[in-house]
């Protein structure tokens, strides 16, 4: 995991904020133990509906899978998000995430500058690429 700046200021905050705990946590709860994901979860519930921010059931793994989706939106290659997931295999990644793959596979076609049928549109072109005219001619 890379370590900006950002996150390396957290961290500095963090280790001088340091309470002591039998399990050397660095983040535990109020009792010095174990943050679960109800714990989690609750919060990240609390949080969104002070800021309005969504109305239904939410979870803090939505965060992850909203993360994951606009990667792939971005262009990050399959492999390159399975590093970044953490996914001990590819295929996690890719079965998690077959439809994101599919809906971007296919918008990225449409955009294709050089379907017959739409290159013109596309790319603001005054001429088939495709063609060539010699002596007043064209050829497909």
């Amino acid at each position: 995991i890379k370590i900006t700046p950002v996150i390396a200021k957290i961290l500095k905050d963090s280790f001088k904020q340091f309470r002591f705990n039998e399990n050397n946590l660095l983040y535990c709860s109020n009792k010095r133990g174990l943050i679960t994901n109800g714990t989690i979860n609750s919060e990240f519930k609390k949080l969104c509906k002070k800021n309005n921010i969504r109305n239904e059931d939410v979870n803090f793994h939505m965060l992850r899978h909203t993360y994951a989706t606009r990667c792939i939106e971005s262009g990050m290659q399959a492999k390159v998000l399975q590093k970044k997931l953490g996914h001990h295999d590819i295929t996690i990644t890719l079965n998690t995430y077959t439809s994101v793959f599919n809906k971007y596979k296919e918008s990225e076609l449409q955009k294709d500058c050089f379907l017959p049928h739409r290159h013109k549109e596309r790319c603001n072109l005054q001429e088939d690429p495709f063609s060539r005219k010699e002596q007043g001619r064209t050829y497909r």
